[in-house]
């Protein structure tokens, strides 16, 4: 019996300590100092962030230096508020966090002479001095719409510096990637491929890692290429889309490539194919939002 619940708890440990590292690479974490006009750090202060990413606001307090930390933060955009009695508050907006990022946010308060309120927006970029990644890119969600790229999240490796066509990194070929979903590998062991397809419109963002990566890192010779899924907040979004196109010379007005004669040349080409394509259509939907305010999200 013993050495059964012995085998139970080494299982249970195993499972804790993989979910717990997933979780340190799809995190990201915002620090930062307070101080007054002169220098001095300002202890006591209230420091409190919101973002649509998580549930609620999260507030703390700076301690004797003036300094405050939040750290397991979904990536997204995220607003910085100090408060002091006797200080003009400050608020930092349009903050952008990502994944496996610390950002270093540094605050300084001036003595309030009315009761009012700072608000910064769009400061000079944040940047995280604490990595040592020389060659990364990071891509939001609003940059991947933007693009005019492909529906196929293995594509998005092919925006970064670097990769060739035939989804290689630098000396490396396709197999040495190693793809990953929330900081949890999804990859082929033998052909280096992906096993799992996500939705393209549930990506929050992608970041595609190379060179100069913590030791957390390993089993690629190319490079590393994480998705991180969206996740609810304390209101309820969704997206839908249906994305249709035909076998007409036009449909709707646009040149379409599936033409009956493309349709043709594309079977002659592929002799497993017994029938024309007779159109192309994909559909999507989600929906994000919390069971219960302030405490659960799907």
């Amino acid at each position: 019996m013993k050495f059964k619940m012995m085998i139970v708890l080494c299982a249970f440990l195993l499972v804790y300590s993989s979910v717990a590292l997933s979780q340190s690479k799809e995190t990201g974490a915002i620090i930062g100092t307070i101080n007054d006009e002169e220098g001095a750090p300002l202890p006591g202060v209230s420091v409190t962030i919101s973002s649509p990413n998580i549930m609620g606001d999260r507030t703390t307090i700076t301690d004797v230096n003036g300094r405050f930390r939040f750290p397991a933060l979904r990536p997204g955009v995220y607003s910085v508020k100090a408060e002091l009695p006797g200080f003009n508050t400050i608020v930092r907006k349009e903050i952008r966090l990502h994944t496996g990022t610390r950002l270093t946010t540094d605050i300084t308060m001036g003595i309030a002479t009315l009761e009012e309120e700072i608000t910064v927006i769009a400061e000079s970029p944040t940047v995280d001095v604490k990595t040592s990644e020389t060659a990364s890119v990071t891509l939001s969600d609003d940059l991947l719409r933007a693009m005019p790229t492909s529906q196929f999240v293995t594509g998005i490796v092919n925006l970064a510096p670097g990769v060739s066509g035939d989804v290689a990194y630098g000396a490396s070929d396709g197999t040495g990637i190693s793809y990953q979903v929330d900081g949890v590998d999804v990859g082929d062991p033998e052909m280096g491929s992906a096993w799992v397809f996500l939705d393209y419109n549930i990506i929050e963002e992608a970041k595609i890692m190379g060179i100069g990566l913590n030791a957390e890192y390993g089993a690629f010779t190319g490079v590393i290429f994480n998705t991180i899924t969206k996740s609810g907040g304390n209101e309820f979004s969704g997206h839908a889309e249906i994305i249709v196109q035909s076998t007409s010379r036009k449909f709707l007005g646009i040149n379409n490539f599936w033409t009956t004669d493309n349709n043709q040349a594309y079977i002659d080409d592929n002799p497993g194919l017994t029938s024309p394509i007779q159109g192309l259509w994909d559909s999507s939907f989600h929906l994000g939002g919390p069971f219960i305010k302030g405490e659960f999200r799907p």
